[in-house]
């Protein structure tokens, strides 16, 4: 889920951050300051920075 919400907050220009729960028992937070991806926002601008996004965060295995 860490990966999929990087990839939300990448392409929703409004959230800055991204919470998830499964099944009550797993949950997390990804906020744009606790990534480790820098100016995150600027690789939904573009698809070829989304694309090097993908591959940065192995969305491609």
């Amino acid at each position: 889920m860490n990966m999929y919400s990087k990839i939300l907050l990448a392409l929703i220009n409004n959230a800055d951050e991204i919470h998830w729960k499964i099944n009550d028992v797993e949950k997390g937070i990804v906020t744009v300051s606790n990534i480790d991806i820098d100016n995150i926002k600027n690789y939904g601008k573009l698809s070829e920075k989304l694309h090097s996004l993908l591959i940065n965060i192995g969305y491609y295995q």
